[in-house]
């Protein structure tokens, strides 16, 4: 009787943990997405004030839920470390993102991937709606003549980074792609475009719709072998290009041949160069002063900002080279666990993800749950056997 009781107060204690690691993870994205959005409240919502709740989260688990002497200390070296971080770039979101890691490390990926889709395309249709109807300004940018609207959010490419975000998290839950959700994905990407002018976010969502088809091909051994040597390493060749394309605006405003580059990424090689114009590249970090936001009036220009508009700049200017090899390595340590494991789906997404962000700086963020499937224990997920595989 008394062996009974114990387990179902185990039991009960995993349900109230499991709860809570959803709540966390789904008041993360909403908090992320209201810091960004152009509600009136938004510059007072500080990534200080989310740290403070995600430690409360942390203690309430570490509460509920015994853990071995070895994980609290590498949880706490980690802290530790990230802290560090935090404090030379005058930015807490180094600990907020350890402490989110360890939080989600043992959730399922499936759960992951549905919080962050619900999460975001309710967020996305409210903050339409009440765009439409006034609720919420609709900042307007211009890009050659055209008008890109950021429907609630402060930059179009805000809102597109959402779209293109929910879209990864709905092809790893389908991971089978029907002529429905073929379609949804190719509204969606066409929003993007049209609305949003967002190219980046628009090849992005057509690559993750060709994803699950192509690793159903069969008779590609080599582009499979291909993929299998690329994913692991995709990661540093992303931060490398991005470095070599920025530096090369130096030399010859990056152009290619007849293609102007910087054109084409509007204007973020420019961005990029006077942060290396401003900034030297240190060891641990720094403060980097950014302004951004289009918040000047109802419609603005995208020149009128500084922000670093490539998540590997961002990362290596503010938090560092240390920091950045580090999330770089581990990175590439995950995504090798996952060709391992013929867990090739969210292999490609992950790397999509990576590809995408070269010019968007929402790779180091809690909008990212690509970062917090890499940082789930893999054995709890033995596999998941309803992605599909490629056979040797």
């Amino acid at each position: 009787m008394q062996t009974l009781r114990i387990k179902r107060s185990k039991n009960k204690k995993k349900k109230i943990v499991s709860v809570g690691e959803i709540v966390c993870f789904t008041f993360a994205l909403l908090y992320c997405i209201l810091q960004n959005s152009a509600l009136f409240f938004a510059p007072y919502l500080k990534t200080s004030y989310l740290l403070i709740c995600m430690i409360i989260f942390a203690m309430l688990k570490i509460f509920f839920q015994r853990y071995d002497i070895k994980i609290l200390v590498f949880l706490s070296v980690s802290a530790a470390f990230a802290g560090l971080i935090s404090y030379h770039a005058q930015d807490p979101m180094p600990l907020v993102i350890v402490v989110l890691i360890f939080l989600l490390h043992d959730v399922r990926w499936k759960t992951t991937a549905r919080t962050a889709f619900f999460t975001l395309t309710a967020s996305i249709m409210m903050l339409y709606i009440g765009s439409h109807f006034g609720w919420i300004p609709n900042y307007k940018e211009i890009r050659d003549g055209a008008v890109r609207h950021a429907f609630g959010m402060t930059q179009a490419t805000v809102m597109s980074d959402l779209i293109f975000l929910a879209a990864a998290a709905y092809v790893y839950l389908k991971k089978k792609l029907g002529a429905f959700s073929v379609i949804g994905l190719g509204l969606a990407a066409a929003i993007v475009f049209h609305y949003m002018n967002a190219r980046n976010d628009t090849l992005g969502i057509v690559l993750l719709t060709a994803a699950p088809f192509l690793i159903k091909i069969p008779h590609i051994g080599p582009m499979k072998t291909f993929g299998k040597l690329f994913m692991p390493i995709s990661y540093p060749l992303f931060a490398f290009a991005a470095l070599a394309i920025t530096k090369m605006y130096a030399y010859n405003k990056s152009m290619i041949g007849n293609i102007h580059l910087d054109q084409l990424l509007t204007g973020r090689l420019q961005l990029g160069y006077t942060a290396f114009q401003r900034y030297p590249i240190t060891w641990f970090g720094q403060h980097v002063i950014e302004t951004g936001g289009g918040r000047a009036g109802p419609i603005a220009s995208i020149h009128n900002y500084f922000y670093i508009d490539s998540s590997y700049l961002h990362i290596l200017f503010k938090f560092g080279i240390v920091f950045t090899v580090l999330f770089l390595l581990w990175i590439c340590l995950r995504i090798y666990r996952l060709i391992a494991a013929k867990n090739y789906l969210p292999a490609i997404i992950v790397t999509l993800v990576g590809l995408e962000t070269m010019w968007e700086a929402n790779l180091f963020s809690p909008l990212n749950f690509t970062l917090f499937m890499l940082a789930a224990n893999f054995r709890n997920e033995k596999a998941d056997q309803q992605i599909p595989r490629i056979e040797r």
